[in-house]
Formats: structure tokens, sequence, C-alpha cells
């Protein structure tokens, strides 16, 4: 089935797999990987949609009075969702990502990060952060699913 329109379609469809590997993981499917799923979600949700330039600018504070979670723990804050998806986007784009476990080795938690462009290189012992933040599973999931909710409400009517 094709697009029709790429951006709304696409996180609309994003949404439906996420539901469908949750169900699975709910129903003892070991193999439905529902972290990697949030995670793959999560990149298609904003790095396309950033390139694109479709992301409003919303203050933070208003998203977070309407139960968005704060991810940030460090460095510069942003101040809009325009910000806070910039700053992911470039954490995912250049994997300043580490998933971090309990002691069953279960992914409980994502830390994401971004460094000057010039030190993109360094060894990550020797990076400095200009931003910083965190997110455990429940705020994933809010943020992919609020994200993919914006992107779907913003679907513009297809002309006759």
């Amino acid at each position: 089935m094709q697009y029709r329109e790429i951006v709304a379609d696409f996180a609309q469809r994003t949404l439906d797999n996420l539901n469908l590997v949750q169900r699975e993981a709910r129903a003892g499917n070991p193999r439905a990987y529902e972290v990697t799923q949030l995670w793959n979600s999560l990149l298609g949700l904003i790095i396309a949609p950033h390139e694109l330039g479709v992301f409003p600018d919303i203050p933070l504070a208003t998203l977070h009075a309407q139960g968005w979670p704060d991810i940030t723990t460090g460095g510069s804050q942003p101040d809009t969702l325009k910000d806070v998806v910039h700053r992911m986007r470039n954490a995912v784009a250049h994997f300043n990502v580490e998933f971090q476990v309990d002691e069953h080795r279960q992914i409980h938690s994502v830390r994401v990060w971004n460094v000057p462009p010039n030190q993109q290189h360094r060894p990550r012992s020797k990076q400095q952060h200009t931003w910083d933040g965190c997110l455990d599973l429940q705020q994933l999931e809010v943020f992919a699913t609020r994200i993919a909710a914006i992107l779907v409400a913003a679907r513009t009517p297809q002309a006759a």
C-alpha cells in the first residue's frame, strides 16, 4: 500500500507496528523485542520529519504541563519541541546513545547526548557534551507516541 502523505502515513504505520510488537510481547512471544521496536519507531519518527522541517515550535513548558517527559539532564536547555527533536536527531544520527541495563541485563533506560562537531571522532571518554538526555522506557514510549500523534495530526487534506 502506497503512502498518500509520507509523514503522517509513516507515523501512523509506525504506531501500528509498535502496537503489534507490544501485543506480541505481552502474549509471551520471546522474539517480540518491544524496546528495539520502540527505539526503531523513535528513529523513524524524528529523523526524516526533522529533515523535512515539520516539527512545530511548541514550548517545552507547554508540553511538560501536558505530561510530556522532561528528558534533558544536562547541558543547554531546549526551549521547544523542535529544539529537543533536533538534539535527539543529532544524538541518534551520530549514535551518541547508551542503552542502560539492570542487574538482569534488561534495558531500563536510554541515555543520549550531543557533542560539538569537532569532537565527533574523539573517544567518547574525551568528548565534551553540549546536551544530555535520558529516557526510561515509559518516557521513551510517551515521547515516541506523542511525536507520532503530532505528525499524524499534521496530515493535510488530500485534493480531490
